[in-house]
């Protein structure tokens, strides 16, 4: 966040910020901030969990 970019919690703080984007059905919104949380915190938990989600959204879209 803003105020505290180099806060451990803010690679997760992201990741949430990408899933309520899903939620609100915005799929490229959400998939561009994944690729933040993965460029930001290459090394981070949810950097990796931001990867499957993005994985997860095209492979949702292939389906359809």
């Amino acid at each position: 966040n803003a105020t505290y970019p180099d806060s451990r919690m803010a690679s997760e703080m992201l990741y949430h910020v990408g899933l309520c984007h899903l939620e609100l059905k915005q799929e490229k919104e959400a998939v561009d901030v994944f690729k933040r949380v993965i460029a930001a915190f290459p090394d981070d938990k949810w950097g990796e969990y931001a990867e499957e989600k993005i994985g997860q959204i095209k492979g949702a879209k292939t389906l359809k």
